[in-house]
């Protein structure tokens, strides 16, 4: 295993701990040791080979139990269930303790014990070992948790700041497709043409590039919305750009009810359609076709590929923007695929308690 991936199951780099922990934990065993039936007082030479018994055991058992927390901590579904994590850490901290003891038993009535001069304790109980070197695991182990869970507060705190900035960051560059001129000349061009012709239209067309503005205005500060806001948010959008190319545009959605429930991160899909109408030919002979489907754990939004020959202009932050937000909410990644005929972008599609969670 890796440094890397050791550090991102403790939550921390605990070299320092190691060794501030494993000495103080020592000096403490070794007290207690030396306290356990004795006649007379003990030397400083006799604590001095307690401390190093001491170093042994104590070095022993931090390493096996540090194993196995970062063992159970890469196993997906204990990685938030603490109790869960905790029970099967002091079971088997406990199971240790056990078998350590038992085989330092076996090997002192078979080899003997103290072969140096140096006065010693007598021979502690073996219910007074389990406990204390049971006490001493379950120590180790409230250290791991709690340094763990204070940086991952830590690190929860920071990615909410970053999340925030990213989200009014979405929320600028959403508005500023929306004022851009050339959506704005689009957009007014084609409300002046249909207004003789169709004025029910025309009020319609109105109406939804108002909600297209309110609902940029409203999400800013949201973190996650359901699939079936979003589609609602996506369907005045498509309005506007349907009035617009008329049958030159193509979308079709696939959505099951169900999956309408889960969430997505806000202003995504309006993205990645602008994206596509942006940097495609959209017209009579090459209509552009966007097609949405979604599945139990992603919606993919995939456009025919016919770039055009002279770019809009762009900041290309829009889809790094997306895949950064569902980083900071755990680490989902965002799919594109493209072939030489398609462009496919895969969101992942969230649990509702995840929006909970974040505002907490």
């Amino acid at each position: 295993m890796t440094s890397a991936q050791r550090h991102a199951a403790l939550g921390f780099d605990d070299t320092w701990l190691i060794a501030l922990g494993i000495p103080l934990l020592s000096a403490v065993t070794a007290l207690l040791f030396a306290q356990v039936e004795y006649d007379n007082p003990l030397s400083f030479e006799a604590l001095g080979v307690c401390f190093v018994i001491g170093l042994g055991y104590t070095g022993l058992y931090w390493s096996i139990i540090r194993a196995v927390i970062i063992q159970l901590r890469r196993v997906g579904w204990l990685r938030e269930r603490v109790g869960w994590r905790l029970a099967l850490s002091l079971g088997m901290a406990f199971l240790l303790v056990l078998i350590v003891q038992l085989a330092i038993k076996s090997a002192i009535a078979t080899f003997g014990h103290n072969p140096t001069d140096v006065e010693m304790p007598t021979e502690a109980p073996v219910t007074f070992s389990i406990i204390l070197s049971t006490i001493l695991c379950v120590m180790m182990i409230a250290i791991y948790e709690f340094i763990y869970f204070f940086a991952k507060y830590r690190d929860g705190l920071v990615a909410q700041e970053q999340l925030v900035k990213l989200q009014m960051q979405s929320q600028l560059v959403s508005l500023r497709d929306q004022v851009n001129p050339h959506f704005l000349f689009n957009s007014l061009n084609t409300l002046a043409s249909i207004i003789p012709e169709d004025p029910e239209t025309a009020t319609k067309f109105v109406q939804r590039l108002s909600a297209v503005y309110r609902r940029v205005l409203e999400h800013g500060g949201t973190t996650t919305v359901t699939l079936a806001d979003e589609l609602r948010a996506l369907d005045d959008y498509l309005f506007l750009m349907r009035t617009r190319f008329e049958d030159k545009l193509r979308v079709s959605i696939v959505v099951d009810p169900e999956m309408r429930l889960l969430h997505v991160v806000p202003l995504s899909l309006q993205m990645l359609v602008e994206n596509a109408i942006k940097h495609n030919i959209v017209s009579h002979e090459r209509p552009l076709e966007i097609s949405i489907e979604a599945e139990p754990t992603y919606v993919r939004v995939t456009n025919i590929l016919q770039l055009r020959a002279i770019k809009e202009d762009s900041t290309g932050i829009g889809l790094t923007n997306i895949r950064e937000r569902y980083r900071l909410l755990g680490a989902y990644a965002v799919d594109i695929t493209e072939t030489a005929s398609a462009y496919a972008v895969e969101l992942p599609l969230l649990p509702a308690q995840i929006e909970n969670y974040v505002e907490a």
